[in-house]
């Protein structure tokens, strides 16, 4: 795909003596696009953010319907916090190493 791109590329500048900078970038961002669609990703910044925000908060939602059922509010919050740490490490390992 990048071949063909780049072979595109190469005869609109034999045609063309100059492309301007926000036309090469309206390039990049359409090749990427392509790939993206190719592989069944999305490209549109808000399905983006869905698709990384919507399993951790279906985590988080299952963790309050999981921990509800303790009676011992104490209990409760222990272990709403351990389990809401463990789903931060899975998210962010790095988060993890800080002190």
């Amino acid at each position: 795909m990048q071949a063909l791109a780049k072979e595109r590329l190469d005869s609109l500048l034999e045609r063309h003596s100059y492309i301007s900078g926000g036309d090469v970038v309206r390039l990049m961002k359409t090749g990427v696009d392509i790939e993206r669609l190719a592989m069944g990703q999305v490209t549109d910044r808000w399905e983006i953010l869905t698709n990384i925000v919507n399993p951790l908060m279906f985590d988080l939602v299952s963790i309050f319907a999981q921990v509800n059922a303790i009676e011992d509010e104490h209990e409760r919050a222990v272990e709403w916090a351990r389990r809401a740490d463990a789903i931060l490490l899975t998210y962010v390992p790095e988060a993890g190493t800080q002190n």
